[in-house]
């Protein structure tokens, strides 16, 4: 369940980097 939750974290913060270099530009 470990790997799970860094999966999920790391998927987060992709989206999460993802929409804010969106709202940049």
């Amino acid at each position: 369940s470990a790997e799970v939750c860094q999966r999920l974290e790391h998927s987060l913060e992709v989206l999460g980097v993802a929409a804010i270099e969106d709202r940049l530009q």
